[in-house]
């Protein structure tokens, strides 16, 4: 497996590829980065808010008391 260089930023502007993109496969890998720093910035986010999600269903994480 490859380890990408992500960073856990979430972030919607992305331009659209059509006939005009140049360099398509570094345009390619660019979004692809995008893309999987999205998804990490949504992994934390809902760690931090204590959410996970089981057999495809959001539930909240309770701690046990001591």
């Amino acid at each position: 497996m490859v380890y990408l260089n992500v960073t856990p930023d979430f972030n919607l502007d992305m331009e659209p590829f059509d006939i005009q993109t140049n360099d398509f496969y570094e345009n390619w890998n660019e979004r692809h980065r995008q893309f999987l720093g999205n998804d990490a910035a949504l992994k934390k986010m809902h760690e931090d808010l204590g959410l996970s999600v089981v057999d495809g269903a959001l539930c909240v994480t309770y701690e046990e008391e001591e």
